[in-house]
């Protein structure tokens, strides 16, 4: 796994043993910005993921402070 310092964008790469269709799994874990300044009371950081050219794969989280 890579990941692009200007764009954020991370990318896996694997070498598959024969041909066919691989299905990968992503965790994604809010605690990769523990530390990071937090949001202003009443304000939302929204964070997508989605995966380039898979239609409806977007998928996001809202970090609230409490």
């Amino acid at each position: 796994m890579t990941q692009n310092p200007t764009t954020g964008a991370v990318t896996a790469q694997f070498n598959a043993p024969t041909a066919g269709t691989y299905i990968i799994g992503i965790k994604y874990d809010s605690k990769s910005i523990v530390g990071d300044p937090a949001p202003s009371p009443g304000t939302t950081v929204h964070y997508n993921f989605a995966t380039t050219g898979v239609p409806g794969s977007t998928s996001g989280l809202d970090l609230i402070k409490q």
